[in-house]
């Protein structure tokens, strides 16, 4: 806590008497997860209202069954925004509006989709419409009152407007690398009858109660390599979501089914960086990353497409590479790494002609 005081310079009288106005455990926690950024810009009264409101649904819910877990709570309902758009004050008005929409409702999936109705609202008069983003900072207040949003920003409405009520959600992206290096947003929330996270699109009228994401797959409107969770917390902005997933939350399991690989390095090395490649129009696009000490590790992808186009898997550490590749991966298949290479020189082949002389099977 020390050190995130500390590196808040002049803001740090704020964060102070934010902590003495209390919550302190709830104020505490924020400011212990809150990225440089937002140390050194957030003000009491954001923190104040955020806390005040998120501990007004911590409570005992209908639609909740009861009251949410702590640690659910502080990690999908308390944070102050959703992403990394601009700081502002929104959960009062938020909360103080749709909170009636939530009454006398007794499923989660029954207040959700009150929540996306009233955000779409009926054809002839919708709040927010799909649109163009003109600044890709725009908060859940801002996007309301413009009225229009790209996937981005009408996912983050929905976010706020679930967490405004006290329901878990989070924001997610799914890559659409086998058409064009593209990613979408969508989002996801805890449904607590069915104990398990439901996906949405609130960018798509017919997204609402998203037992959608396999069929837009068998459809050929998703065609997903890579799908995670943003951070509750982000450490940085990242507002175009350019960001690698070492460490990220894989949301695949809400979408399609998965195909298992596991790594067997030839000469093990003690924590290595892994990440995955598939073949896709001319170069290797990255589809998984994960770090694990010891013997090796194991990737997961989306069944469908990627099942169909070869895999290249590295590891590097300190610099030295290895590599090895198979075909159409199979469930359960085994990636041997044999190559090697050095940092700044050719690690690994960068044309499927040079993949096959490298051994792909």
């Amino acid at each position: 806590m020390q050190q995130a005081l500390d590196r808040a310079g002049d803001n740090r009288p704020v964060l102070e008497a934010s902590i003495k106005a209390g919550p302190e455990d709830d104020v505490v926690y924020l400011i212990r997860r809150a990225s440089q950024y937002d140390l050194v810009n957030l003000t009491r009264e954001q923190l104040m209202e955020n806390v005040t409101y998120a501990r007004k649904v911590h409570v005992e819910l209908p639609y909740l069954q009861g009251r949410l877990d702590d640690a659910m709570w502080r990690e999908w309902v308390l944070p102050y925004r959703v992403l990394d758009e601009d700081l502002d004050l929104w959960r009062k008005r938020f909360h103080d509006t749709l909170m009636p929409l939530a009454a006398g409702k007794h499923t989660t999936a029954e207040v959700a989709d009150a929540l996306f109705d009233w955000m779409w609202g009926p054809d002839d008069n919708r709040r927010v419409k799909f649109g163009v983003s003109e600044f890709r900072t725009k908060s859940a207040a801002q996007t309301l009152e413009v009225g229009e949003g790209a996937c981005r920003e009408m996912n983050l409405l929905f976010v706020a407007m679930l967490r405004s009520v006290g329901i878990p959600a989070r924001h997610c992206t799914v890559g659409w690398w086998y058409q064009i290096d593209e990613r979408h947003f969508y989002c996801e929330y805890w449904d607590a009858q069915e104990k398990k996270w439901c996906a949405t699109d609130a960018s798509d009228r017919q997204g609402r109660r998203f037992s959608l994401p396999k069929a837009e797959v068998a459809s050929g409107r998703w065609k997903p390599l890579v799908a995670y969770v943003h951070p509750a917390y982000p450490e940085e902005r990242d507002i175009y979501g350019r960001n690698l997933w070492e460490g990220r939350e894989s949301a695949l399991d809400q979408l399609i089914s998965r195909r298992t690989m596991a790594v067997q390095e030839e000469t093990p090395a003690k924590n290595p960086v892994y990440t995955a490649y598939v073949w896709n129009s001319g170069s290797w696009r990255p589809v998984a990353v994960t770090r694990k000490s010891g013997d090796g590790a194991r990737f997961s992808f989306a069944d469908l497409s990627s099942t169909t186009r070869p895999v290249l898997v590295t590891a590097c550490e300190d610099g030295k590479y290895q590599w090895g590749f198979t075909g159409i991966p199979a469930d359960g298949d085994v990636v041997r790494l044999r190559g090697t290479g050095a940092a700044g020189r050719l690690a690994w082949p960068l044309s499927l002609e040079d993949s096959f002389k490298g051994g792909l099977r």
